[in-house]
């Protein structure tokens, strides 16, 4: 797949849906820091505020049991 992203006026909602949806929450991130609040991003991708709020908030989903010390890595 060719990104979608890289020129200007190329990173709208519809280019968000297109991505995978791994890539999804990097574009939301794009199109808030150009200047577009959560709400907006939700309306204009027809999403419920709930899921852009779900995927903004998202935490790293994946943990390296080794690179945590309270497990004992070291």
């Amino acid at each position: 797949m060719i990104a979608p992203f890289g020129r200007p006026g190329s990173v709208t909602p519809a280019a968000i849906e297109a991505l995978p949806a791994a890539m999804q929450r990097e574009g939301v991130l794009l199109l808030m820091e150009m200047g577009l609040s959560a709400a907006t991003v939700a309306r204009a991708l027809g999403w419920p505020r709930r899921v852009v709020s779900d995927l903004i908030d998202l935490r790293a989903p994946f943990r390296c049991a080794c690179l945590n010390p309270d497990v004992g890595g070291e």
